[in-house]
């Protein structure tokens, strides 16, 4: 019985073993620009229940009623944004579905992002990282909110975009000078989120 299961689970590692390798040199061979369109219409399909849903959360209820922005949060970046998209400077449209859309694939590039400044350079690891972030649990409520869903996206975004210039310590000061600025303007929560990535990249650093 014994014997059974072992030559079953090895034909099970191998079967995985040979899944795994053709997957990852088949997106290898895939241009950059095959991989975005690949990930783009991911991003559509995993986002495609909200869209279906429609539904409203409490601060969409009143935001959707009222059209208040963000600046008594401290979000003016956010609120000066949602102004720009929705073409009034009195009040701010959700833009359901377009945003929630947009979302999607700046959280898919924002995970890519991340990924490429760890050190992957495989395209197979680039592509799986750039859904980790966007499919992560965590991650999922965001794309729920109508109207907060795109500031939170960029505010993430910012919070990755200094380590671009991790290496080079004059050009990461800048940038995380002026990605902090954005980001608490877009969302002040997100700051522990470079906060991490900071830990990260200070113990590798180190080590």
């Amino acid at each position: 019985m014994s014997t059974t299961k072992k030559q079953t689970s090895s034909i099970d590692e191998f079967f995985h073993e040979k899944c795994f390798r053709f997957v990852k040199t088949s997106i290898q061979k895939l241009s950059y620009l095959q991989i975005s369109v690949i990930v783009a219409i991911l991003c559509f399909l995993y986002i495609l229940p909200i869209l279906l849903t429609n539904t409203y959360y409490v601060d969409d209820m009143n935001r959707t009623l009222h059209g208040y922005n963000w600046d008594r949060d401290g979000r003016y970046i956010s609120s000066q944004l949602m102004h720009l998209l929705s073409f009034q400077n009195e009040v701010v449209y959700s833009g359901f579905p377009y945003n929630t859309i947009i979302s999607s694939l700046l959280l898919a590039f924002t995970g890519f992002l991340l990924s490429y400044t760890i050190g992957m350079r495989h395209k197979a690891f680039l592509f799986i990282g750039s859904l980790l972030l966007l499919t992560c649990p965590f991650v999922l409520e965001i794309l729920w909110y109508k109207f907060d869903s795109l500031p939170i996206s960029c505010s993430l975004f910012f919070a990755v975009l200094p380590f671009i210039f991790f290496n080079n310590t004059w050009r990461f000061a800048l940038a995380t000078t002026l990605s902090v600025y954005f980001l608490f303007g877009f969302y002040q929560t997100s700051a522990f989120s470079y906060s991490i990535i900071l830990c990260f990249f200070s113990i590798k650093h180190i080590w």
